[in-house]
């Protein structure tokens, strides 16, 4: 019995990226440091442990525009500095009170950020992890309310 729809389809296409990714051992390590960045995809989601958390895949640039890759934070809800700081970052998800309703992640993606990645082994393997979730720059966020005509964008609360 198989899982899947017969009418989905699949984009098997292979970008150079990939093929570059793939020849260096199957990923593209980030620079460590700061990164302007923007949030592709933003979910709620327990743990391994249960425990809440938004996941946070982030598409990093670096200062002239050009993209350095992605790198996904997992940011435990139950950890109250690390939740502040997502907040501070990226602004409340819209609800004045706090509570964060259903389809409230969605107002994350597209949102502007900054991110400090560092470097960190991982079952031997050097990897980019993100260190802290920083809010936008003065130029990202101009550019943001100048595309989304929202004085809430990147609004600390």
């Amino acid at each position: 019995m198989s899982n899947y729809d017969e009418n989905d389809t699949f984009d098997m296409d292979v970008t150079e990226d990939e093929v570059a990714a793939a020849a260096a051992g199957g990923f593209k390590l980030l620079p460590a440091g700061q990164a302007d960045g923007e949030v592709i995809e933003a979910a709620l989601g327990r743990s391994k442990a249960g425990n809440p958390q938004m996941v946070l895949k982030i598409a990093c640039y670096d200062q002239a525009g050009a993209h350095l890759g992605d790198v996904t934070d997992w940011v435990p809800l139950q950890v109250p500095f690390r939740k502040l700081a997502m907040k501070q970052a990226l602004g409340r998800p819209g609800d004045p009170t706090g509570r964060w309703p259903a389809g409230a992640v969605l107002h994350y993606e597209g949102r502007a950020c900054r991110v400090k990645i560092k470097h960190e082994e991982y079952n031997g393997r050097m990897t980019a992890k993100v260190d802290k979730l920083l809010p936008p720059s003065d130029a990202q966020r101009a550019a943001e309310a100048a595309v989304s005509g929202g004085a809430d964008a990147g609004a600390p609360f």
